[in-house]
């Protein structure tokens, strides 16, 4: 059963992944899910999102997190960059991610490092909800901002920048 609140969740292939309060982590199927070890402690994880059924990303409360295959979950780390309090996750492929959140800034893992994308679209968003993409040259995140006035704020991700959608 589930004993926290449950804050993202996606299928990979068959199965049923889920993330939330206190780090808690649970795998199912549409019918029942069991508790995990936690990839991130007690960490608040907000964001979940796998690319192929072979490799999960989370994200949270300053952590960044995937895991491959029967591998450990891995923090991704950077020593120039502090983790943001992330809200969304969204990965292209293999080794590679974007996060956002409760923050102006987002953030990419390379493969290798992370990489800081600071005012998105020359906005400063209060908060990204989300991220979806069809490929890395068509990824929207949506969210809010409260200047210039307060609203409602959907980017895209050509691969090259990120610019405002138009309404």
């Amino acid at each position: 059963g589930v004993s926290s609140p449950i804050r993202a969740m996606g299928f990979c292939g068959s199965t049923l992944h889920c993330v939330g309060q206190g780090g808690s982590y649970y795998r199912g199927g549409a019918t029942t899910l069991s508790i995990q070890p936690s990839p991130a402690g007690g960490t608040d994880l907000f964001g979940f999102h796998c690319a192929n059924e072979n490799e999960l990303w989370t994200a949270g409360s300053g952590v960044l997190i995937s895991k491959t295959g029967s591998a450990s979950w891995q923090q991704r780390t950077s020593t120039t960059i502090q983790q943001g309090p992330w809200k969304a996750v969204w990965s292209p492929g293999v080794g590679e991610a974007y996060a956002f959140g409760d923050a102006r800034f987002g953030a990419y893992w390379n493969t290798e490092e992370l990489q800081l994308i600071d005012a998105p679209g020359g906005l400063i968003p209060d908060v990204i909800w989300g991220l979806w993409g069809s490929s890395v040259d068509n990824l929207y995140a949506v969210g809010a901002l409260t200047f210039p006035v307060p609203s409602g704020l959907a980017l895209r991700f050509d691969g090259y920048q990120w610019r405002l959608v138009d309404s």
